[in-house]
């Protein structure tokens, strides 16, 4: 069966005082199937992001004019970028000039991830009542030694541990603490199950290829109904966390695009 084509979810990016104050700008008639008018506009004193929905073909020129077409459409707004979804199953490669991966999805079903056996490399524990002030120094550290890291990950609210859906668990390596793995149940980009909220490990536990065996941990103690999937985002900047996802079972579904619609 022929590709007709691929379902994309576009949010364009338009800064400057007043950007789409008066209402959002008037539909944009784009090539292929339209999927209806736009489903958010979110704005504020710096800008706004539209965000809509449409199919487009696997043509490489239609992606050019769909570009040239939202330059056109958007001009009043002065748009800055484009941010697209792309399932796997797509392809704009070799990429556009000054078009950028940003976070890709990463999953596998949890069935799948159960069926290896349970690691003891380390030991996956219930939250302590200190486990909060332990992360926040992992996190500490992590940042200290890489600069970067705050640009791809950010730390977590102790709510967010206490009041999951899915688990949380603090990691031990021969009975020292070694981290914090969690997750929640969520629904994303036609992906149900549960969301890796956070994995981190402590600088005695890095650079051990013990991130796979957290995820691993973490499967285990998920309130998992048939057909949940674990997944998760990364930046794929962020390489050591990429491929540690990878190795951990997961396989990469598809990501967000940036495309700049400037010039």
């Amino acid at each position: 069966m022929p590709h007709l084509g691929v379902l994309l979810e576009l949010e364009v990016l338009c800064f400057g005082h007043g950007a789409f104050s008066s209402g959002p700008p008037r539909e944009v008639a784009q090539l292929g199937q339209d999927s209806g008018p736009p489903r958010e506009v979110r704005s504020g004193p710096e800008g706004a992001v539209q965000t809509k929905t449409v199919l487009l073909g696997q043509d490489r020129g239609d992606f050019g004019n769909l570009l040239e077409h939202l330059r056109s459409e958007y001009a009043v707004f002065k748009p800055k970028h484009l941010r697209l979804f792309l399932p796997d199953t797509a392809s704009l490669e070799p990429l556009l000039e000054g078009a950028f991966w940003e976070k890709r999805y990463l999953a596998a079903p949890l069935e799948h991830l159960r069926e290896s056996a349970l690691p003891d490399a380390l030991e996956a524990r219930p939250l302590s009542k200190d486990f909060y002030p332990r992360y926040l120094e992992t996190y500490r550290e992590l940042q200290e030694r890489w600069l970067e890291h705050a640009e791809y990950a950010g730390v977590q609210e102790e709510s967010d541990f206490l009041e999951t859906d899915g688990a949380a668990l603090e990691l031990f390596l021969d009975g020292q603490y070694a981290g914090l793995v969690a997750a929640s149940r969520a629904v994303e980009q036609g992906l149900r199950g549960f969301v890796v909220d956070e994995v981190v490990l402590s600088q005695m536990a890095r650079g051990r290829l013990l991130g796979p065996v957290a995820l691993r941990h973490l499967a285990e103690h998920l309130p998992a109904l048939e057909g949940d999937v674990l997944f998760g985002t990364v930046d794929v900047r962020n390489t050591p966390a990429y491929r540690s996802a990878l190795r951990s079972g997961r396989e990469d579904v598809g990501g967000y695009l940036w495309v700049s619609l400037e010039g």
